[in-house]
């Protein structure tokens, strides 16, 4: 990718069409990369970010990496970071 993304550009940035909806207590953001490839290794380069600041481990499991209620999917070329919300959470904003 020729621009450094990181985990909370996504999280600001990554609203699918600029609107933040909270869908099966899940709340998805996503950034498209040049490649599947690239796409790989931005999911994996995102949740060692996302490890990092949360001081917890990734988990894989076989689909998406885990890291506490951030979970990173890959589809082609997108990066989905899903985050788990409580409705509770949820209705405190806006």
């Amino acid at each position: 990718m020729s621009a450094q993304i990181s985990f909370l550009d996504v999280l600001l940035l990554g609203a699918t069409g600029g609107k933040c909806e909270l869908l099966f207590g899940r709340v998805s953001n996503t950034v498209r990369a040049d490649s599947p490839a690239d796409a790989h290794a931005l999911r994996l380069a995102l949740a060692l970010e996302a490890a990092a600041i949360l001081g917890e481990a990734i988990v894989d499991d076989g689909s998406e990496l885990h890291v506490g209620r951030f979970h990173f999917a890959l589809e082609r070329e997108y990066v989905h970071v899903l985050t788990d919300v409580d409705r509770t959470d949820w209705d405190r904003f806006g």
